[in-house]
């Protein structure tokens, strides 16, 4: 260790600056992409003295700095106000989608992208949602695996069903069972396209009513029945994210 860093100094190498560093996790807690990607501008593609060496190759480089760039954005953008259950599950995703490139450029291309679409999320979260909308956001995204009702998000809302189906549909431009069912399809998806998970145990899984009314949703959404979308060819596990 102590070589190494006698080694940098001899050769006038040092870490980015912990100020310069910060900014950008600070634009993720702020909501604000635009800044955020006029800060990566400053930064190109290659090897840099100021990021450090933590692997022999770029391709383990990158992966490194992916890992550690994707789990500050995850808690900067929980202080930023995103729910954590949200930001956790998107920083699963996001480390499951790298461990499968094999690109260096494309690993530092969506570590890019990752802190874009974080910074993003915390700002749409911010903008408009009255606290009872994002109330239920947070209790659909926690309670995928179990039939939601409107009558039980008015309940854990304290608010009358007929108000709240108003103010969602004002406030989200859909119904709440239009967004239940949208989120339980996304989750479904990302299952399917990521994991062994059967077609029935997705629809089990996710409290359609049937199979059969899963697979008709599927469809309808994403154009192919569950099976056959899913034999598809996908870039990448990226896909599988939205």
């Amino acid at each position: 260790m102590d070589r190494l860093m006698a080694q940098r100094r001899e050769s006038l190498e040092f870490h980015e600056n912990y100020k310069d560093e910060t900014l950008q996790f600070l634009y993720v807690k702020g909501g604000e992409p635009e800044k955020l990607a006029q800060l990566f501008l400053r930064h190109h593609y290659g090897r840099s003295s100021a990021m450090g060496l933590m692997a022999q190759n770029d391709l383990d480089q990158w992966r490194c700095a992916f890992i550690v760039a994707v789990t500050l954005y995850t808690r900067f953008a929980i202080e930023g106000g995103l729910d954590q259950e949200v930001a956790y599950s998107l920083s699963d995703a996001y480390l499951y989608v790298v461990h499968r490139m094999d690109d260096p450029e494309a690993v530092y291309n969506m570590f890019h992208q990752a802190g874009l679409d974080f910074a993003a999320r915390v700002r749409e979260n911010r903008l408009s949602y009255v606290p009872a909308v994002r109330e239920c956001r947070d209790y659909i995204s926690k309670h995928l695996h179990f039939k939601i009702s409107v009558a039980e998000l008015a309940a854990h809302c304290g608010l009358s069903p007929n108000y709240l189906s108003t103010l969602f549909h004002r406030q989200m431009g859909m119904t709440l069972k239009e967004y239940i069912l949208e989120e339980k399809l996304r989750a479904a998806r990302y299952l399917l396209l990521t994991t062994d998970i059967t077609v029935v145990e997705a629809a089990v899984q996710f409290a359609f009513p049937s199979h059969s009314s899963f697979a008709r949703d599927f469809q309808k959404k994403y154009g192919l029945p569950p099976a056959k979308y899913r034999c598809q060819q996908h870039s990448t596990a990226w896909d599988a994210m939205y």
